[in-house]
C-alpha cells in the first residue's frame, strides 16, 4: 500500500541508487538536486517539496529521523503553500511528517498530522479509499504504541473492511490487515477472534503463497501461539508440526525458521509433558542456531537455557516413568521477524 513517485528510478539517480541500497549515494545526489533545485525553482516551489520528500526518506532508511524531521516539515509547509490546506499532496506530506514524529517520539504531534492526512484523504478520495485505509493503519499503530488498544482494534477493523472492498478477501493487502488486528487482540487477550484472524490469514496466505511455502509456516506458528495460548495443545502441536514440515521441505536445515519450528514444538510438547519430544525439539532448535549464529549470540542462549533445564532426557523414551530429569520452568518463545513490517513513507509526486 506504498505510494511512488511518477520518476523512473532510471531518470533519478538517487532513487536507484536507494533502491539499490546505496543510501550514501542516494543522500548525496539527493542533497545535490536540492541544491540546484531551490536555484532553478526557488526555495518554496514543488520540485524543492519532492527533493526534500526523497532526502528525508534516505535518511528514515538510515533511521537518521532527526535530520529527517525539518525535510518532512518543510515538504509539509511547501505543500501546504502550493497546493492548500486540505490538500491530497499536505495530507502525503502530513502523513510522512507524522511518521517521523512517531520515530521521534512525540506521539500527539504524530497524532495530530495523521489525523490531518486522514480528513485531507477522506474529503478528497471518500471514506473508502485504500489511503484513507493508510492513514486509519497509521493511526491505529501510533495507538498501539501509546497502549490505546480498544481503539486501535476499531480502526484496524475498519481498515480491514476497506481493504476486503478494495482489493478482495483474498489480497495481500487483507493477509497485512489481519495481521495487524490480531497483535492486538492477542494484547487484548481476545484470544478467540485473534485464532479466527490468524486461521483466515493462513488460509488466505496458503491460497497466496502456496501450501508448501515458507511464509504459510510463518503464518501457521502464529496461529499456533494463540492456540496453545488458549490451553488447546494437541492442536497447536499439529499446527507446529505441519510449519515444520514445510519449512524442512522448503528451506533445509540448518536454517533460523527451522529452529524456531523446533523450539515452538518443544514448548507445546513440554506444556503436554512430552518431556523426551520438548528436549529433542530443543536440542534440534539449538543445533540449527549453532550452525548459522557466533557463539554468544543471544538467540542461542536462549536456546541453551531452554535446553538447559533438563539435566538428562532419553530422547527416545515416551512414557513418564523412563525420565530422570529435573525440570525448570517452562519453554520460553524463539524470536522471529514478522515480514508484514515497512517503513510507511509515502513518496509524494
Amino acid at each position: 500500500m506504498e505510494q511512488t513517485n511518477n520518476i523512473q528510478p532510471e531518470k533519478n539517480p538517487g532513487l536507484a541508487m536507494m533502491e539499490a541500497g546505496n543510501l550514501e549515494g542516494a543522500k548525496a545526489a539527493f542533497e545535490q538536486a536540492l541544491t540546484l533545485d531551490e536555484d532553478i525553482f526557488g526555495p518554496e516551489s514543488k520540485e524543492v517539496a519532492a527533493d526534500a520528500r526523497y532526502l528525508g526518506n534516505v535518511l528514515c532508511r538510515m533511521q537518521d529521523f532527526d535530520a529527517a524531521r525539518p525535510l518532512f516539515e518543510r515538504a509539509l509547509r511547501i505543500s501546504q503553500t502550493v497546493f492548500g490546506l486540505d490538500s491530497p499532496e499536505t495530507a502525503v506530506d502530513a502523513g510522512n511528517f507524522g511518521v517521523v514524529l512517531q520515530q521521534l517520539q512525540d506521539f500527539p504531534a504524530a497524532r495530530q498530522h495523521f489525523e490531518l492526512a486522514l480528513k485531507n484523504d477522506d474529503a478528497a478520495l471518500g471514506p473508502d479509499h485504500p489511503q484513507v485505509a493508510i492513514d486509519l493503519n497509521r493511526i491505529a499503530g501510533l495507538l498501539v504504541e501509546m497502549g490505546t488498544l480498544e481503539a486501535a482494534r476499531d480502526l484496524y477493523q475498519r481498515v480491514l473492511e476497506i481493504d476486503e472492498a478494495a482489493f478482495g478477501p483474498e489480497s495481500l493487502d487483507v493477509i497485512e490487515d489481519l495481521n495487524h488486528l490480531s497483535q492486538v487482540l492477542v494484547q487484548l487477550k481476545e484470544l478467540d477472534s485473534a485464532r479466527r484472524c490468524l486461521e483466515r490469514m493462513a488460509a488466505v496466505g496458503e491460497k497466496q503463497f502456496g501450501a508448501n511455502h515458507p511464509q504459510t509456516a510463518a503464518f501457521l506458528n502464529r496461529l499456533g501461539s494463540v492456540v496453545q495460548a488458549q490451553g488447546d495443545l494437541p492442536i497447536a502441536e499439529a499446527v507446529y508440526r505441519r510449519a515444520l514440515d514445510i519449512d524442512r521441505a522448503a528451506l533445509g536445515e540448518p536454517h533460523q525458521a527451522l529452529a524456531r519450528d523446533w523450539n515452538n514444538l518443544g514448548v507445546v510438547l513440554e506444556k503436554m509433558k512430552d518431556l523426551p519430544g520438548a528436549a529433542d525439539a530443543y536440542r534440534q532448535a539449538l543445533q540449527n542456531l549453532e550452525a548459522l549464529l557466533p557463539a554468544n549470540h543471544p538467540y542461542l542462549n536462549g536456546a541453551r537455557k531452554n535446553l538447559g533445564r533438563f539435566e538428562k532426557v532419553d530422547v527416545n523414551a515416551r512414557k513418564p516413568g523412563r525420565l530422570v530429569l529435573h525440570l525448570y520452568g517452562s519453554g520460553t518463545a524463539f524470536p522471529g521477524c514478522d515480514p508484514w513490517l515497512s517503513l510507511p513513507i509515502l513518496l509524494g509526486g
